[in-house]
């Protein structure tokens, strides 16, 4: 959940703010959630500006700057985060569900964390895993809309054109 926050804090070409900004300006609005399995991000725009959705997107996914400051900032958001859905009756039952159905599997585990796993991060922990995982195939790049798809997809190549796939992505899960 910390990256859902933090690939939207600046990247080498784009401060704080920017990236945002940057969609924003062309009329369309980014944001991004977290389940089990995947952090989705996404941009919604007008076709016309599909080019800058996807070179919004490409530069965030790959060039996030975790900047400390606004790593120990967005920390304490999720920590809040944590704190109120720990007061919502329907989270905690939630949560009590997943626990009681699954005794080893990750699946027990709260999706945003706990206080205290996100207390345990450290920018070079989360820069470690940034670059294990967010790699072209640990990634799915869906496109919908009134756009050239020809052209859609050769931005998103050329923009993912230096990113490394790695061979060894395994998903270990604990079986129930």
């Amino acid at each position: 959940h910390v990256f859902e926050h933090m690939l939207f804090k600046g990247t080498g070409r784009r401060g704080v703010g920017e990236i945002a900004a940057t969609v924003e300006a062309a009329g369309g609005n980014i944001n991004a959630f977290t389940s089990f399995d995947v952090t989705a991000y996404f941009v919604t725009m007008a076709s016309r500006d599909t080019a800058v959705g996807i070179d919004v997107l490409a530069d965030a996914l790959q060039h996030s700057s975790f900047d400390p400051g606004e790593l120990a900032r967005e920390a304490e958001v999720v920590i809040e985060e944590i704190r109120r859905s720990n007061d919502s009756p329907g989270r905690v039952l939630s949560q009590a569900v997943f626990e009681a159905a699954y005794a080893a599997h990750p699946y027990r585990l709260p999706v945003i964390g706990t206080e205290q796993s996100v207390r345990s991060f450290t920018r070079e922990g989360l820069v470690d895993f940034y670059h294990s995982w967010y790699v072209p195939n640990n990634m799915t790049f869906i496109a919908v809309g009134d756009f050239e798809p020809a052209v859609a997809l050769e931005q998103i190549k050329k923009s993912f054109a230096n990113a490394k796939p790695r061979a060894d992505l395994a998903h270990p899960r604990t079986p129930e």
